[in-house]
C-alpha cells in the first residue's frame, strides 16, 4: 500500500489552443450544406472537420530535389561556390 504522503501528483494536461476560420459562403452554399447536415444526421463543424482530415495532418514526405547548378551557400570554403563560365 502506498503512504498517502508518498502519492504522485498527477500532471495537468496541456491546453489546447485554437485558431479560428473564417470563410464565406452564398445563401445557396449555406442552405445546401444545412440540409446536408440534417438528412446525414452530423453539423456544420463535423462536416468540415472530417473533409479536411487529411490536410490537417498532412507532413511532406521528403524534401523537394535541388537543382544541380544551384550554390551552396552554407559551404566552409568560397571555391566550391565559384561559377564558371565556359
Amino acid at each position: 500500500m502506498i503512504h498517502p504522503s508518498k502519492r504522485v501528483k498527477k500532471r495537468k494536461p496541456k491546453p489546447v489552443h485554437y485558431v479560428e476560420v473564417t470563410f464565406k459562403l452564398s445563401k445557396q452554399q449555406r442552405r445546401s450544406i444545412k440540409a446536408f447536415c440534417r438528412d446525414h444526421d452530423t453539423t456544420l463543424n463535423k462536416l468540415i472537420k472530417n473533409n479536411i482530415r487529411r490536410y490537417m495532418n498532412y507532413k511532406p514526405l521528403e524534401k523537394p530535389p535541388v537543382h544541380p547548378r544551384q550554390l551552396d551557400l552554407w559551404n566552409e570554403t568560397a571555391e566550391e561556390n565559384t561559377i564558371v563560365h565556359p
